[in-house]
């Protein structure tokens, strides 16, 4: 069994020191930690109260200052603080102990990415490499030495200490540390690994890993290979069954390990990537089969984001949905609204245009794509390469502006009051009748509203067309 010498080499390995060997999917596991941290905060959100809701937010506008520009993208650090004020009062972030912060900075990577379900005395060997995600933010608050604790946490909340480790302050940087224990016995299910700081006589909990026990994991996994046709869905979900048990490399689009053993496709497998990209991923949504094409929309991902995040959670759901419910094509792109050199949206657009004659074009900015969009236009000559335009703001309270000779659609996020789809009364005498002004205003965090994004982007398609 490929897996058996990984026990005996992290047994045999001093328990604490070591240098994390190079792993192909450290840099992708650590950008998608901003995923997962963002679909928690979804959850958490759905299923808080209004009052809860709202401290939130307005936490969020008291902290608004006048430098922020005007199209930000929240960190994984500001996703989490969010989601412990949802379960705290006011100064639920404020008291947060330095502590609690920097264990949250903490993301695992466990190696195999999920254990054989066992009754015997203790579980299978692990790997677990210690990620400081973000933890330098507070190393001028770190002591010279922090007791770090790994903890498991049952399917039924049963608590259990894996190891404690006393950790030097200079080790809690990239690329990490790595840490050797076995996982517990277990019937199938999915156990949480929670890492846990203490100094000066105080502890901090940070986010919990979930970690599947999977019955037979190793024997079914090596039938799988030895049986695997040369289908692209076998193939995506051997690639990812790869990721996860030899590498322990996370993705928030993959079903869970006992879905992929059964013959699941993982989420990357349902995107088709468009046949011209240029630099940067691109991904295609199609109506369903038969269901002609009423239009083509094209989203571009806000800065250091990956395309393929708007795929995940509430937001993919709603992407899928306008690409069937709506009949649109639907592309999400990394490309820049502005290059100076290579190939950037307008690019896209023009090719776009070419393949799709008489299709309305419509352009979709978040993240600082509104700035550079403003450049490309400057540069350009005669019309814009596109017919519609939606601008997701998170600056609340911005003022809407016409920018183009195209209808457009502004979302703006945390207002005081919520004002659904409706006709902007900005005025556009200075521009052709064609360019309606449209606006959303909407009283939850951008992160939220961008998940609703899509929603309001189909009302409005029916409305102009």
């Amino acid at each position: 069994m490929r897996l058996a010498a990984l026990g005996i080499l992290a047994l045999a390995a001093p328990s604490f020191g070591a240098s994390p060997q190079a792993n192909p999917y450290q840099v992708s596991h650590l950008r998608n930690l901003y995923v997962e941290r963002r679909l928690a905060l979804e959850k958490a959100w759905a299923e808080a109260g209004e009052e809860d809701r709202e401290r939130v937010c307005a936490s969020a506008r008291a902290n608004k200052t006048g430098g922020q520009p005007a199209l930000y993208a929240a960190s994984a650090q500001i996703l989490t603080d969010a989601r412990f004020m949802l379960a705290g009062d006011e100064k639920a972030v404020s008291e947060l102990s330095i502590q609690s912060r920097v264990a949250c900075s903490l993301d695992l990577m466990v190696l195999p990415g999920a254990f054989g379900a066992v009754d015997r005395d203790r579980g299978d060997a692990l790997i677990v490499r210690v990620l400081p995600a973000y933890t330098r933010l507070y190393q001028r608050a770190l002591p010279e030495q922090i007791q770090l604790t790994m903890i498991w946490v049952s399917p039924d909340g049963k608590e259990t200490r894996a190891r404690t480790e006393p950790v030097h302050r200079s080790a809690l940087v990239l690329p990490g540390f790595e840490m050797y224990f076995h996982a517990p016995p277990s019937k199938p299910g999915t156990w949480s690994l929670i890492p846990e700081v203490e100094w000066d006589g105080v502890k901090g909990r940070g986010v919990p890993v979930p970690i599947e026990g999977v019955r037979a994991l190793f024997d079914r996994y090596d039938r799988l290979v030895n049986q695997a046709g040369s289908g692209e869905s076998e193939r995506a979900i051997l690639a990812s069954l790869e990721r996860i048990l030899l590498h322990g490399g996370r993705d928030a689009g993959d079903p869970s390990v006992e879905e992929l053993l059964e013959g699941e496709a993982p989420a990357r497998a349902h995107r088709s990537v468009h046949s011209w990209a240029g630099k940067g991923a691109c991904y295609q949504l199609d109506p369903a089969e038969g269901t002609p094409v009423k239009g083509v929309t094209v989203v571009v991902s806000p800065v250091l984001h990956e395309a393929g995040w708007a795929l995940v959670g509430d937001e993919g759901r709603g992407w899928r949905e306008l690409a069937t419910a709506g009949a649109q094509r639907v592309l999400l792109t990394e490309l820049s609204p502005s290059h100076s050199n290579g190939p950037d949206v307008f690019d896209l657009l023009a090719r776009l245009r070419r393949e799709h004659p008489g299709l309305p074009l419509t352009l979709v900015l978040h993240g600082s794509g509104l700035g550079r969009l403003q450049l490309s236009l400057m540069r350009s000559k005669g019309q814009p390469p596109f017919d519609r335009l939606v601008v997701d703001s998170v600056l609340w309270g911005a003022p809407v502006r016409p920018l183009v000779d195209v209808p457009m659609l502004f979302v703006c996020p945390l207002e005081e009051k919520a004002v659904g789809l409706q006709r902007s009364s900005v005025s556009v005498s200075n521009t052709p009748s064609q360019s309606s002004l449209y606006e959303v205003r909407s009283i939850d965090l951008p992160v939220i509203t961008g998940a609703r994004l899509p929603g309001w982007i189909g009302q409005w398609l029916e409305l102009l067309d």
